[in-house]
């Protein structure tokens, strides 16, 4: 598979951000997004290495486990994973085909919605593919922001919020009570959610977020773990809620033992 995609030529996001789009193509396929339950994932640092670190956990239980994150490495296949393995080739391009299919026909439908995006055209095809390869869960990572963005139309079983700083302000707004209210928006009805370490101006708006849908909050808090040792290959943290023993994380920085340590906190809420 080489690093171009069947949807380059379009916006990644385009001048109009909203759910609208991605609803319709979405019904068009069936919502595929309905058929397997979710985890979302959105903030500003460490979505992607917390995305990763709860795929491999929920893999290790014996679930067979999507993995919808961007941007890729080096394959555009790498956005979609099921149990770690990247997307087929030609997987990709059957998929692909059928979602334009539906938005060919959309475009005509729903010209007022303007062009279907890049991302929205990726989620779409993830959605299809988690939901033809009959999996258990999958791990959603957001794209841009959160309430607008086009996994926002999955209903989560949890939804973790990691982090937010000062990240695309010509979207989401010049402060972080803004930027993270936009976040917030992936909170869902009754449906608990998972907060890494978080500005103090940032935490009233998840908070209220969560009151508002009837979401109980769970946070990481300082006293909740402690980090051990660091090597070049890795480090290990102590999370005594789970275990007494030493939990190594094979990412290197302090930063990954956090995002570690929230992971472990989605695990809490999960069991």
């Amino acid at each position: 598979m080489s690093n171009t995609h069947p949807f380059h030529s379009r916006e990644r996001f385009g001048s109009k951000l909203g759910l609208e789009r991605i609803t319709w193509l979405c019904a068009g396929l069936g919502n595929p997004q309905n058929t397997f339950r979710t985890i979302h994932i959105a903030g500003t640092n460490g979505k992607g290495s917390v995305a990763i670190m709860l795929a491999n956990i929920l893999q290790a239980t014996g679930l067979r486990v999507g993995l919808y994150s961007s941007p890729h490495l080096v394959d555009y296949g790498e956005r979609f994973q099921i149990n770690g393995v990247v997307i087929d080739a030609q997987e990709l391009q059957a998929v692909t085909r059928r979602v334009e299919e539906v938005i060919c026909q959309g475009e005509k439908e729903f010209p007022q919605y303007g062009p279907v995006t890049e991302f929205e055209v990726a989620t779409a095809v993830g959605f299809l593919y988690f939901a033809n390869q009959s999996i258990d869960i999958a791990v959603i990572e957001v794209g841009l922001g959160g309430r607008l963005d086009a996994t926002n139309i999955i209903t989560p079983v949890l939804s973790i919020i990691t982090p937010i700083s000062f990240d695309h302000m010509d979207y989401l707004g010049n402060t972080l009570p803004d930027i993270a209210r936009e976040k917030a928006g992936i909170i869902k009805q009754n449906v608990p959610v998972v907060s890494g370490l978080q500005a103090d101006s940032v935490w009233p708006v998840l908070e209220k977020q969560a009151k508002h849908q009837g979401s109980r909050l769970y946070p990481l808090k300082t006293d909740m773990w402690e980090p051990l040792q660091m090597t070049p290959q890795g480090g290990e943290l102590y999370f005594p809620a789970l275990t007494t023993q030493p939990i190594a994380v094979g990412l290197v920085g302090i930063h990954q033992l956090e995002n570690a340590a929230t992971v472990l906190v989605g695990c809490q809420v999960l069991q």
